[in-house]
């Protein structure tokens, strides 16, 4: 394995953290629902229903494991300066953010749309200002291109 003899610089840095960061979250989350998983999956209910809901939610968990993992992969791929992860968190955050409904944060883990509490609003605006900043980091500052093997 031929070691990585590019200076990776701060920001890079910042965001490939930050993606471990949100992958820890997502992991937490797992963690927190597979704790309870087996409680709620044989609550009581009809033979059906218990089936679809054992079903629905398995799949639901094992969904947030892979994006706690895929959270991880991305920071690791920063962390060694891979083009695919920056190529990869640039597509993400621009989809997610820019063109993909439902895919921010604010329907899955805030539910309530406009009518937020004050807490949630300020940790929404602050994932996207961070992730903002990471996508205008990854793609405008010339020391990172270069990082990454680019041209001007």
């Amino acid at each position: 394995m031929v070691l990585n003899t590019r200076k990776r610089p701060l920001s890079v840095t910042l965001a490939a953290l930050f993606q471990f960061f949100k992958g820890a979250f997502f992991l937490l989350i797992f963690w927190g629902i597979w704790r309870v998983y087996s409680a709620w999956a044989s609550s009581s209910g009809s033979a059906g229903y218990n089936q679809a809901q054992q079903t629905i939610g398995y799949a639901f968990v094992l969904v947030i494991l892979g994006i706690a993992v895929a959270f991880v992969i991305l920071g690791w791929g920063l962390w060694n300066l891979q083009k695919w992860a920056r190529d990869w968190v640039i597509w993400n955050t621009l989809i997610c953010w820019l063109g993909g409904g439902g895919l921010s944060l604010n329907g899955p883990l805030f539910k309530e749309g406009i009518l937020m509490d004050q807490w949630k609003l300020r940790t929404l605006i602050c994932v996207f200002v961070l992730d903002m900043f990471i996508l205008c980091c990854l793609t405008l500052y010339p020391d990172v291109r270069n990082a990454f093997g680019e041209r001007e």
